[in-house]
Parts: structure tokens; sequence; C-alpha cells
């Protein structure tokens, strides 16, 4: 285990995993899409063909407790995605807490996930990515 958690940052947005919450990355102008089908589109259609539906804040998603599962899947067919002003960053998973269902909002990022596509989609809209 590393000393610290990494600290992915996307532009002037930084997001340590297990720390930062999917509401300060709401807050801060991303997106989070869930999906609503079983079927994967091309990379430029993800949000918009219906297979994803942007997340209100609603607190009408929850994380169910215990529940620290990373995605192994590809991008387009993640449970969740991570957008910024319409383009996929990449996918997104949550770890909500040990002992309660959280709401997705308020749920900690434990993983991002890139592919090629969503890396050359963001370097195009001048979005710059590091890890720490």
């Amino acid at each position: 285990m590393p000393p610290q958690a990494p600290i992915l940052q996307i532009n002037e947005s930084k997001i340590t995993l297990a720390e930062t919450k999917a509401s300060e990355l709401m807050d801060a102008g991303f997106d989070i899409y869930v999906r609503q089908g079983d079927g994967a589109s091309d990379y430029e259609e993800l949000l918009t063909d219906g297979s994803f539906q942007r997340y209100s804040g609603d607190k009408t998603i929850t994380i169910e407790k215990k529940a620290f599962r990373l995605d192994s899947n590809a991008v387009p067919y993640a449970t969740y995605l991570l957008a910024k002003d319409g383009i996929v960053l990449g996918s997104i998973s949550f770890y909500g807490a040990e002992d309660q269902d959280v709401a997705l909002e308020d749920s900690k990022i434990i993983q991002v996930r890139f592919n090629k596509e969503s890396i050359e989609a963001a370097k195009k809209t001048f979005y710059h990515s590091q890890i720490r």
C-alpha cells in the first residue's frame, strides 16, 4: 500500500481516492452518469443513446454497505461514468460505508478508469490530467 492515497488531478480538480466524495466532483462541475441498460454503445454516443442517464444528485441511488467493489468493465460497460461538459472522461467506482447504505453523492471515489477514447477526447478539449 502506498503511504498516502493517489491523487488524480483533472485540470484544477483533485480526486484523492478513498477520500473525495462524489458531491465534491459534482460541485466542481463534473457529471456522473448511471448505466440504464445492458448494451454498450460507441464512445461518441454513450451520453446520448439512452445507455446512461445523468445523475441529478437527488439521493435516489445508494451504494450498499460494505460494497467495496472495483469495476473491471471497460468504460462503455461500466456502471458509472464521469463526464464534464458532455465529454466522458472515464468510469468511476464508489464506496459508501461499512455499516450502512450511503447516497451516491455522499460516497467516496475508489476508482477512476480511462480508456483510449476518453483520453483522446479529454486531450482534444484541453483537459489535463495527472496522477501523483
